[in-house]
């Protein structure tokens, strides 16, 4: 217990909470299993504590609607959490998606970064959703939704990671043992929550 002790004694954000709130008419998907409430275009997310020396990484997949008069979408993004005596911090911001054309679209770099972070996170969700499928025996059902999730994420995520996930897919075929199942929930849960720490 003496790295969670540390942990608790370094404590410099507590209760970290985020809430989003997008126009209507967009439809969020919280990834990575955080504990969350939505209400209409508002979406809170709990954080939990965290140290001086962690990060914690959230991502939301958004449906947006055909571009039509409108030309931007603005979300309004709160940050809020408790410091080391108490008191409350709160912080505001905005961020801004903007509508562009098809050649525009194709002619702007994707963010190579961002996109296999993400990739990791949604690929740790489906796999967490396949370990669900192998439980109750649908193994099939798990190696296929493993393998369609490995060829969407296959531009992004690492060679590594890739043979790892296959081989889970192939160890599902006769059956994954207890510890093995409670090994790769563990591995998956950690990735799907980006939870850093830093020396």
């Amino acid at each position: 217990f003496e790295k969670e002790f540390i942990e608790l004694s370094t404590i410099t954000a507590a209760n970290v909470q985020v809430e989003i709130n997008s126009p209507s008419g967009i439809s969020t998907q919280l990834l990575g299993g955080w504990r969350s409430e939505q209400h209409k275009s508002l979406i809170k997310i709990w954080l939990g504590d965290i140290s001086h020396n962690q990060t914690r990484q959230v991502y939301v997949k958004l449906i947006t609607p055909p571009a039509q008069k409108k030309k931007q979408i603005l979300f309004n993004i709160k940050v809020s959490f408790l410091g080391e005596n108490g008191e409350e911090y709160i912080t505001e911001n905005k961020t801004e998606l903007l509508y562009v054309g098809e050649d525009e679209l194709n002619h702007t770099p994707q963010s190579l970064p961002l996109m296999q972070r993400f990739s990791e996170v949604e690929m740790s969700e489906k796999v967490t959703e396949a370990l669900k499928l192998e439980r109750v025996g649908q193994r099939e059902k798990a190696q296929s939704l493993i393998s369609m999730s490995l060829m969407e994420a296959a531009p992004y995520i690492s060679p590594k990671l890739a043979d790892e996930y296959t081989a889970l897919s192939e160890r599902m075929q006769h059956g994954l043992q207890e510890t093995d199942r409670k090994t790769a929930h563990q591995t998956n849960y950690n990735r799907k929550q980006r939870r850093d720490t830093h020396s």
